[in-house]
């Protein structure tokens, strides 16, 4: 038999003060709290948000900042010993951080490994992917690595040998501006762990612009036509006996 049970109130109050942010959670998006008040100065739906007993906001910090911004009544629900653990469970299941705000969340808490991550990705503007390969060293298992990522136990095996790499594959892009494109990518990655390849002579080659080969590059659709792309621009007019078989 089904019986309905109360298992929390809902209060309302416009005593702002009493709320205080939960350490390191996510950084608010001013967009997002601009988005929000729009919409709440033409209606305010009385959507509660969550809170611990220290009333630390662990839910909805920034429709918190948009009503407190209209000035208008807050609804809250208190559930006890939340901690920001509990906050970064239930916003990876409903898909609510992006890679940005969990690596600010493990940064802000003191992981070198997330302040690395960081800084690749804002020194390069690599992607998410790319990041994590880049600084595991290996293209293998992403699913692996991202499941590391996003349980905080992200791990970085050498962080300078990712920026070398890193500066390596930025040594492209003005000649190549898929540069960043993940196919390419991992097709250079691979390449610089062999000691056939001498990424000054690929440079040198892709400077001189062959036209057909810079277009097959463009059109690359996976590793495979990275591969041979690459090896023709890196052979091009070059001697039959000097051509170098990368892959």
């Amino acid at each position: 038999m089904n019986v309905k049970q109360k298992h929390s109130e809902i209060y309302m109050t416009t005593d702002y003060s009493m709320f205080s942010s939960m350490k390191h959670n996510r950084n608010v998006s001013e967009a997002h709290i601009h988005r929000l008040m729009k919409n709440m100065s033409e209606k305010q739906y009385p959507v509660p948000i969550v809170v611990n007993e220290k009333n630390e906001i662990a839910d909805g910090q920034h429709r918190f900042e948009a009503i407190k911004r209209l000035s208008l009544p807050i609804y809250y629900m208190v559930i006890p010993g939340l901690t920001i653990e509990d906050v970064k469970a239930l916003n990876k299941l409903n898909e609510t951080w992006n890679e940005i705000d969990y690596a600010e969340s493990n940064a802000s808490q003191g992981n070198p490994n997330y302040k690395r991550y960081l800084l690749l990705r804002k020194e390069f503007g690599f992607g998410h992917v790319i990041a994590l390969v880049l600084l595991a060293d290996h293209t293998t298992n992403q699913k692996f690595l991202s499941e590391l990522f996003y349980d905080g136990a992200m791990e970085i095996k050498d962080f300078e040998l990712a920026r070398t790499n890193a500066q390596m594959l930025r040594a492209c892009r003005e000649n190549y501006d898929g540069w960043k494109t993940r196919a390419f990518v991992y097709a250079m990655l691979r390449l610089f762990k062999s000691s056939e390849y001498d990424h000054k002579r690929f440079l040198k080659k892709l400077a001189l612009k062959p036209r057909e080969y810079i277009r097959n590059l463009r059109l690359i659709r996976n590793i495979v036509d990275a591969n041979r792309a690459i090896e023709d621009i890196y052979n091009y007019n070059t001697t039959s006996e000097k051509k170098v078989r990368l892959y």
